[in-house]
């Protein structure tokens, strides 16, 4: 897999879409955006829909499914999305807001402890 440049704020995912649909719709292309942002060493990466005709539910799946193994504390934040990916986007918010929760107890546990403290399981 040949690594796709991209810019350290936002990635125009129709890059890695169908040349003439415009869709996401395979595993591969999401091993693509994944193996993209591996390279961006930011915390907070904005997805840029501008142009996406479609995503299928087994982009989304295998999107996800990468991104918390690979990215597990990097905010993927969406931007020009309208009707095609309703679904991707809704997990993206959800997915932002757990971030962000999990941010904020960690920063209240290292107010109120002093130090960071270690949950089971979890690899903040």
């Amino acid at each position: 897999m040949i690594p796709v440049p991209i810019s350290p704020m936002s990635v125009p995912l129709v890059r890695f879409a169908e040349p003439l649909t415009k869709a996401l719709e395979t595993k591969y292309q999401a091993e693509c955006i994944i193996a993209a942002l591996l390279h961006n060493p930011r915390r907070r990466i904005e997805l840029d829909f501008a142009g996406i005709t479609y995503v299928s539910r087994a982009f989304g799946d295998a999107f996800f499914r990468l991104a918390e193994c690979e990215l597990p504390e990097t905010w993927l934040v969406p931007r020009h999305y309208d009707h095609p990916c309703p679904c991707l986007v809704h997990r993206l918010v959800s997915r932002l807001k757990q971030l962000r929760e999990e941010t904020w107890i960690r920063g209240c546990e290292r107010f109120i402890t002093g130090s960071d403290v270690q949950v089971p399981g979890k690899s903040w």
